[in-house]
């Protein structure tokens, strides 16, 4: 068989489990037959990203910082006006049966705690390869975090608002 990256004849062909095309034991590796098969190789590791999971790992710290500045934002809010005037409609219907305060801090503790079980979970359970089971895992992750920004960021920036008047 012959390398597909070198032409080279080879009496032991490996095949790329990402590609798989036949290389040479000197281009073996995805990193050094420059794979292109949807995957960032990290050369310093074994291992690839999907494009899903780098989405995933960008989008974690931007979306966790929103939610900080929402409730932070809300309390000052609440210092300064009625806690009865919650843009944020989930935070409202709670607090028709618990304290005003206490829902807004459980709603932020449960968006919190959703964020960083999904994020830990598709990290240590999403091997880093093309299988189903990854590529559903990374989805649902960005589907969490898109639906975070959904729920918070309008409230952020009615909160804004409200602070500016």
């Amino acid at each position: 068989m012959k390398c597909k990256y070198c032409s080279r004849e080879c009496h032991v062909a490996h095949i790329c489990p990402y590609c798989q095309e036949c290389f040479c034991i000197s281009h073996r590796n995805p990193t050094d037959h420059n794979c292109g098969a949807g995957h960032i190789f990290i050369k310093d590791e074994n291992v690839s990203k999907t494009k899903l999971e780098i989405i995933r790992e960008k989008m974690f710290a931007p979306i966790f910082i929103m939610l900080i500045v929402d409730q932070t934002m809300r309390w000052i809010s609440y210092t300064r006006h009625s806690p009865y005037l919650e843009p944020n409609i989930y935070v409202l219907m709670l607090s028709q049966w618990i304290n005003p305060y206490a829902a807004s801090a459980l709603i932020f503790m449960s968006a919190c705690l959703t964020m960083l079980t999904v994020n830990k979970l598709t990290a240590k359970n999403s091997p880093s390869n093309q299988s189903q089971q990854a590529m559903f895992a990374n989805t649902v992750a960005i589907g969490t975090y898109i639906t975070m920004i959904l729920i918070f960021l309008p409230t952020a920036v009615t909160w804004f608002k409200l602070l500016l008047t």
